[in-house]
């Protein structure tokens, strides 16, 4: 599964991929920060770690059929994230409540330390309010009733 946005580039930057993972309630995937993603000298930048940790959380939800939008994001960065590294990142949905989604992701580095941790909050959205990429998607729209 991939989403085809800016934070998913073909070219030096972040490239990503997630997958279901093997329990059907979560994603698991794996994020390699290129050279156009440093902050520090030899590591990824925060922002880039935490645009793909957002990219996680967003992308379990609409797997799971709820068209939302990230409205709070809470980050803690535990190490940092050399260049070329290809990070482990996994998302689940922790909690659906009417329109609110709580889901959680985590990102590890290949030597297994765990970097990166978000918490977010999504607010489900009619379908119809992302246009082309709405009516693209084999989804049922908004019922915000749990999956």
């Amino acid at each position: 599964m991939s989403a085809g946005s800016f934070v998913d580039s073909p070219d030096d930057g972040i490239r990503i991929r997630f997958f279901c993972s093997p329990d059907g309630l979560g994603i698991a995937g794996r994020a390699y920060f290129g050279p156009r993603t440093q902050g520090p000298p030899g590591f990824a930048h925060g922002g880039s770690i935490a645009a793909v940790l957002d990219h996680a959380i967003g992308a379990v939800t609409w797997l799971h059929g709820h068209t939302a939008v990230v409205a709070e994001l809470n980050l803690r960065f535990l190490a940092m994230v050399p260049l070329g590294e290809v990070g482990t990142i996994e998302a689940i949905i922790t909690s659906v409540s009417g329109k609110k989604i709580h889901a959680t992701a985590a990102m590890r580095r290949e030597d297994g330390v765990r970097c990166a941790e978000a918490e977010g909050l999504l607010i489900m959205v009619p379908v119809e309010r992302f246009g082309a990429l709405g009516k693209a998607l084999p989804l049922g729209g908004s019922d915000p009733a749990p999956r």
